[in-house]
């Protein structure tokens, strides 16, 4: 009698642990705290097996408006992505999904640097294949402001909020362009 009590505990956490890790999103205050492992490790998976991108960058410049990009993949995995960034020593910053409630990874952008007083990121235009796909965004590494815009070059309509968004609100599937910053 202990052992079936004992197995039906186990199974039973067993499920709650994988329905509440598939189907609630991160608080912000956890989203923020969060290592680089749980992230990865926390990833909802795509609909498509290669759907996502790795954007590298480097933090703003005094004398610059957006981030230099150092490097581009995409076509990957969620497996090869989260290899691609070990690989990198950087931190994420910024998660954009092709749904709303951040489902279906679509991009993630990291740096060197944590988000802090001093330091910040930003992005002119979005990768082609992401461009206007963006329905929802998460941020970490100390990034609290998401910015987003319609068009290019930080133009166009925009829309701001803090950590987390579970939804761009007029601007989902139209994000070309964003900022984060502390």
């Amino acid at each position: 009698m202990k052992n079936s009590t004992w197995d039906f505990i186990k199974t039973l956490t067993m499920v709650y642990v994988i329905l509440t890790s598939f189907f609630s999103t991160s608080s912000s205050v956890y989203a923020n705290a969060a290592t680089q492992s749980e992230i990865f490790f926390n990833l909802k998976p795509s609909r498509e097996s290669r759907n996502n991108c790795f954007v590298l960058l480097e933090p703003i410049r005094e004398d610059e408006v957006e981030s230099r990009i150092i490097e581009v993949v995409c076509g990957l995995t969620n497996v090869e992505l989260e290899t691609k960034y070990r690989s990198s020593s950087s931190y994420v910053v910024l998660q954009f999904y092709d749904d709303t409630n951040y489902n279906n990874l679509i991009v993630n952008f990291a740096g060197p640097q944590r988000c802090s007083a001093t330091v910040s990121y930003s992005v002119s235009s979005m990768p082609t294949s992401v461009n206007n796909r963006a329905s929802s965004g998460s941020s970490y590494s100390g990034c609290y402001n998401i910015m987003v815009f319609d068009l290019s070059n930080f133009a166009g309509d925009s829309y701001s909020c803090q950590d987390n968004c579970p939804s761009f609100g007029a601007l989902n599937d139209r994000v070309s362009s964003w900022r984060i910053s502390n």
